[in-house]
């Protein structure tokens, strides 16, 4: 992600929620990332997968629900994220895994 390869950066993340379908974590950064790059469908996808889950347990999405409720309906292509969103992204996920793995 950091090299500004976010098709791979995509695959990387979805892969890891298949992987750890039982770390919120995963799904998480995942639904960042498309919020990030534009794909508040798939964002939106993210979530409602998370909350068919049994991870789900006591996590309050009400606040992420009301941001993808705000955000704009359609997808378009992917946008390009700034370096900085990306670092953000990266501190974000680094976060994430320190809190719940």
């Amino acid at each position: 992600m950091l090299e500004g390869k976010q098709s791979e950066a995509a695959i990387r993340l979805e892969r890891s929620v298949d992987l750890l379908p039982e770390w919120p974590g995963s799904y998480a950064t995942l639904g960042v990332f498309y919020y990030q790059t534009g794909q508040i469908a798939k964002a939106r996808e993210v979530l409602q997968r998370f909350k068919s889950t049994d991870t789900n347990t006591g996590l309050d999405v009400s606040r992420i629900e009301q941001v993808l409720a705000q955000a704009p309906g359609g997808d378009q292509h992917p946008t390009t994220i700034t370096p900085e969103a990306r670092q953000q992204l990266l501190q974000f996920a680094l976060s994430v895994a320190d809190r719940t793995l």
